[in-house]
């Protein structure tokens, strides 16, 4: 406790005046900086398909540069069949599969990346460096109007600034997006709040532009509605209905915006990865505790929400449970806070904000501004610990051991949790890469057709298809027969076909091995699937009714030189030799997605 009671007193003497702006923007800066040259990752080798459009990019998928984050054509069945025939998505992709987002603002500024810079990569990751820092600057003017105090203010900016969760969030350039609406987002809260003290009809005005600039950059805008209502309840004077009354602009806003989304076919359907809650109100009501503990535990306590995304089912309630406790834990120790109006407004608006989040898997780099709210709680907590004339209230152990976990979690780990964030990106992409070497190493012709055995998760010949054509290389079409973390037995019956046996199962528990078949029990035996080259028949299914058992017959011989067979190791990629008729072959299972990363990057 004495090392924070000094910490305390050092940053009230450091952070004031113009400080308490430039060292967390600093911060934000010189975090940012180390992700510099990692790179393209995952969806931007999509985004940057969409807007460079080179000759070998198919063109059903050509659309305009602000539809960047549309991933699959909207409402083109036909679209869809192309894109499953070239192997971008797998055979057993879901019928109603969709991932559509309208970002049109987001998009714009990666189309001027991509025709300003070209292939400088390391320019867009500073462009969205720049944009991180200025969110911080953002960041720390409201701070200043809810925080008691100019140091508190400066500190919660600073802590802010170094979060953890933000570090994937800076160093994923398709992920801007989340650093723009949270920007618009705080900056239309600021205008809000002026507007509501001082009675400026401009301010409402701009708020409200604000918001509407936010929607056309990312969908989880819609958070400051949790921020804004908590400001009604807390922060306005009068009667309820009174509070909520500036709140109608903003309702009538989000419901144009919504119906104006529907109207062109912007949605999710048929993945594990996202959820919408209009749509599919069941799955959203059944996934909504343990995502929401999820992001409330990874950022008040630890960054860590992207770990329960592999937790077996039969941990999940157990999690639920230490989760609840920890966190009622935490409200006890802030309690006295509470008597703050704007402590209990960031509280409420930090809660309901994350409620839109939780239609997605649970992510820290989601929190941003969630995130913002959180941090005004931590740093005010902090400063009443540590100040040597706290009121005895804030003297328990519990408060004690409460502030000792903030200061190390959010001082001293956040920072370097914030670098091991960053680097995921380059983690993420590298097993792609080494996927991407072996088939461009390989003698490609127009007629060559990739058959991969099977991949870490169905999501890679879409990333493996995209790399490729950033390369230079014509993507060749390719054939994924299974994926995820299981054995596969590779038996030929005869000339033409394959038998698949996969010991764990097509589509496995792991969220992130269901991203083309959110619903893998709709597939049922003797349901077949024609590609032009192939035809899958489903012979069996594991005890939880997935696909276990997949006959493949092939409409020419399985040695015909157009044919060119590999199978994923822990070590990359690696030719597959076709077994004799009668004969079978053990693939062994793929490491675990988080050591497969690992591995790669080792190796």
């Amino acid at each position: 406790m004495k090392q924070i009671i000094w910490c305390m007193e050092r940053l009230r003497h450091i952070l004031r005046g113009p400080a308490i702006f430039i060292i967390p923007i600093a911060a934000a800066f010189l975090l940012g900086l180390t992700s510099i040259f990692s790179g393209l990752s995952l969806d931007d080798y999509i985004a940057r398909a969409a807007m460079v459009r080179s000759d070998s990019l198919p063109q059903f998928l050509n659309r305009s540069p602000l539809d960047a984050f549309s991933f699959t054509t909207r409402n083109n069945p036909i679209a869809m069949r192309e894109g499953m025939e070239r192997g971008i998505w797998p055979w057993w992709t879901a019928p109603e599969y969709k991932i559509a987002f309208c970002r049109p603002l987001a998009s714009l500024t990666h189309w001027f990346d991509y025709n300003t810079f070209k292939d400088a990569y390391w320019a867009m990751h500073l462009h969205s460096i720049i944009w991180y820092a200025l969110l911080v600057l953002v960041a720390t003017c409201a701070y200043r109007r809810f925080l008691p105090a100019p140091w508190i203010a400066g500190m919660a900016a600073l802590l802010y600034a170094i979060d953890s969760g933000h570090g994937l969030g800076v160093a994923y350039i398709s992920n801007r997006h989340a650093i723009l609406t949270t920007l618009c987002s705080i900056l239309a809260l600021i205008c809000y709040d002026s507007w509501r003290r001082n009675q400026d009809t401009r301010a409402g005005a701009a708020a409200s532009l604000f918001y509407c600039i936010g929607l056309l950059t990312g969908e989880s805008t819609v958070s400051l509605c949790a921020y804004l209502f908590s400001y009604a309840v807390f922060i306005e004077k009068g009667s309820f209905w009174k509070k909520l009354t500036p709140l109608i602009p903003f309702a009538v806003i989000t419901i144009i915006w919504r119906l104006i989304y529907a109207a062109y076919s912007f949605s999710v359907a048929g993945t594990s990865l996202y959820v919408d809650p209009l749509h599919d109100t069941a799955s959203f009501v059944a996934s909504f505790l343990p995502r929401i503990l999820a992001l409330l535990l990874s950022q008040f306590i630890w960054s860590h929400a992207v770990l329960t995304n592999f937790l077996p089912q039969n941990l999940v309630p157990v999690y639920c449970v230490v989760a609840i406790f920890i966190l009622l834990l935490m409200y006890c120790a802030v309690r006295p806070l509470m008597n703050n109006a704007s402590i209990r407004f960031f509280g409420l608006g930090t809660a309901l904000s994350m409620v839109p989040f939780c239609t997605a898997l649970p992510d820290d780099r989601l929190l941003m501004l969630p995130g913002f709210g959180a941090i005004g709680i931590i740093a005010a907590f902090l400063a009443a610990v540590g100040d040597r004339a706290a009121a005895s209230c804030f003297n328990t152990r519990l408060r004690r051991t409460m502030a000792v976990l903030f200061f190390m979690v959010h001082f001293i780990l956040a920072p370097v949790q914030f670098q091991t964030n960053a680097f995921i990106v380059y983690l993420l992409q590298n097993p792609v890469n080494k996927i991407t070497e072996a088939i461009s190493k390989c003698s490609l012709t127009p007629d060559t057709k990739v058959v991969l055995l099977n991949a870490p998760m169905d999501i890679t010949v879409t990333y493996v298809f995209f790399t490729l054509m950033e390369r230079g290389v014509i993507p060749p079409p390719m054939l994924l027969l299974s994926a995820g973390e299981t054995d596969v037995v590779v038996k030929r019956t005869d000339d033409r076909t394959l038998h698949l046996h996969l010991r764990e199962g097509l589509c496995g528990a792991v969220v992130f091995e269901r991203v083309f078949r959110g619903n893998p029990t709709a597939i049922k035996i003797g349901d077949t699937f024609d590609l032009p080259d192939v035809s899958v028949l489903v012979e069996g299914l594991t005890s939880d009714g997935r696909p276990a058992d997949l006959s493949y017959t092939f409409k020419q011989p399985l040695e015909t030189s157009a044919m060119k067979w590999f199978y994923c190791t822990g070590q990359g990629l690696r030719p597959f030799t076709l077994p004799a008729v009668g004969a079978e072959v053990t693939i062994p299972k793929l490491p675990h997605f988080i050591k497969l990363m690992i591995m790669n990057i080792t190796s």
